[in-house]
């Protein structure tokens, strides 16, 4: 199984700091549009395809009016993670799933991660990296939108207006941003993602993720690390929401309680951060980690929860956290209120009820957070 050629170099880059006066040339290829940099030297040159900066290894002189040829240069990377048409992931060490591989997509190495994108016929097209599902076609619906819009309906108590602005922490795939979008009351949506490539390469290959999001002129693509981000931002966010990676690798600083410090004064006056945090029936430590910083810098902190098929062990948690303490105690009805008004109700997963009830939790969850506060206490 032979995974398709792919450009050798991917950037991300946002148009709109690209001045098109200053003797820009566009030129159109079927359905993608070219922005071309005449002045720039041939070494330096660039292609802006859709928001996405690509290098050019060869390329033909561009005049106005004419029609170019691009040469990329391709190049073939294994990763290792499909073996015998089989993808296994290796999130747990004596634990897992394994998916039948019906078509390879993708096989390439970021500067960040390993990625491999497959089809699978039982949950479509399924993204992994460094060996770990990250979302698939099926069920993402279940992540991303409980991930966006608990928050974002609770931001709307009788103690705020709404929303008005969004933080996103990674979420390279787009699918945060998508359910985001849905909210007419939000005027400014940020993203903040480290991996320029996950965004490009998930538009190319998974584009029901974003669905266009990328497009939503409130929408602002930041290529950054986060931590850094968080730490010199002077923007002020009504919502953050970190869709964090496992806390492996680049992904460890974003559970960390510095990061978590960070973005409480990014934050409005009873703004509300929540997170991806794992599976606590076998990523207990996850809970135990996060609790108790956040339980230090909020008035209320805790949980609430979704089933991900593809996130195995039980439920998954979100984090919680916020200075308004009625925020998790909004009804079905004044959420559903809210909904219909400033919303568009284009869901698959996320109701209401449910809202409610997923600040329902466990009795070992709340026993993890308890162990967590006890240990804290003689440290």
């Amino acid at each position: 199984m032979t995974a398709p050629l792919i450009p050798d170099e991917i950037y991300s880059a946002k148009v709109s700091s690209i001045d098109p006066v200053g003797g820009l040339a566009t030129v159109e290829t079927g359905d993608t549009l070219l922005m071309w940099l005449p002045d720039t030297p041939q070494s330096e040159r660039a292609i802006l395809v859709n928001e996405a900066r690509i290098k050019l290894i060869n390329a033909f002189e561009l005049c106005w009016g004419c029609s170019v040829s691009v040469v990329f240069d391709f190049e073939q990377a294994s990763t290792g993670m499909i073996k015998n048409g089989l993808f296994h992931e290796t999130l747990y060490h004596n634990f897992g799933q394994t998916f039948k591989v019906e078509e390879l997509l993708l096989e390439y190495s970021t500067p960040y991660w390993d990625m491999v994108i497959f089809k699978n016929k039982a949950m479509g097209t399924v993204m992994a990296m460094d060996g770990i599902v990250q979302v698939t076609t099926r069920d993402e619906a279940a992540y991303h939108e409980m991930l966006t819009h608990v928050p974002l309906a609770a931001f709307a108590s009788p103690a705020n207006e709404e929303a008005r602005s969004v933080l996103v922490i990674g979420g390279g795939d787009g699918g945060i941003i998508r359910e985001a979008c849905k909210h007419r009351n939000l005027e400014r949506i940020t993203l903040v993602e480290i991996d320029p490539e996950v965004v490009n390469l998930c538009q190319r290959y998974m584009p029901e993720l974003s669905d266009g999001a990328f497009n939503d002129p409130r929408v602002e693509l930041v290529i950054a690390d986060a931590t850094k981000f968080v730490k010199e931002c002077r923007d002020k966010y009504d919502v953050i929401i970190s869709d964090c990676t496992d806390p492996v690798e680049f992904g460890s600083p974003l559970f960390g309680a510095e990061f978590m410090a960070d973005c409480k004064k990014l934050l409005t006056r009873n703004g509300i951060f929540v997170s991806q945090n794992g599976v606590p029936f076998l990523q207990s430590e996850e809970i135990e980690a996060t609790y108790v910083p956040l339980k230090s810098l909020y008035k209320d902190a805790g949980f609430f929860t979704t089933s991900v098929p593809t996130y195995v062990g039980g439920v998954m948690a979100f984090a919680w956290a916020t200075d308004d303490e009625g925020a998790r105690s909004r009804t079905a009805s004044s959420i559903r209120s809210y909904m219909e008004t400033l919303a568009t109700l284009d869901l698959k997963y996320y109701t209401p009820e449910l809202h409610v009830a997923s600040f329902a939790l466990p009795r070992f969850v709340h026993g993890l957070m308890e162990t967590a506060l006890e240990e804290s206490a003689h440290v």
